[in-house]
């Protein structure tokens, strides 16, 4: 776990080169509860930039990539915090919220970051990004997964 929180901790310099998340996971031989919150983290940190760059948009499709996007995050945010807890002694909704509240924002500001950056080079900004396109199928996948398990 503390592993996790370094990693999480560290300034977004350190995330500007971030390992797609399929090359990740496959390069782990056995995913425990840390392994599992890291790639929940970089879902989050995903979709809550894909809401802030759709957020407000009059385009039809950024209205549905936002509502989707928004329900995946809600029901990643309720796994991960069945997972966080699963290795945690407070428990407590603020605890995680508060280590949420910490985690987040510097993996969504990279890939805000790429997404700008993409923006400039192509006008779009997730279509033409390997990472984050990438990113976004193995978050989908997850939540997914996470959808399947509870039916």
């Amino acid at each position: 776990m503390k592993k996790l929180l370094t990693l999480l901790l560290l300034s977004p310099l350190a995330f500007a080169e971030m390992k797609p998340l399929k090359e990740y996971i496959a390069s782990i031989d056995e995913l425990g509860a840390t392994e599992v919150l890291y790639a929940n983290y970089r879902c989050l940190g995903l979709f809550g930039m894909v809401i802030n760059v759709t957020s407000g948009s009059s385009q039809e499709n950024s209205k549905n990539i936002n509502a989707i996007v928004d329900a995946n995050s809600k029901m990643l945010l309720a796994q991960t915090y069945q997972v966080w807890a699963s290795v945690r002694e407070d428990k407590s909704t603020e605890a995680f919220l508060e280590n949420i509240k910490v985690s987040i924002p510097p993996i969504a500001d990279n890939y805000q970051v790429l997404a700008n950056e993409n923006w400039k080079n192509t006008g779009a900004y997730f279509e033409g990004n390997e990472l984050i396109m990438g990113d976004t199928q193995i978050c989908n996948d997850l939540v997914a997964m996470f959808q399947q398990e509870e039916q």
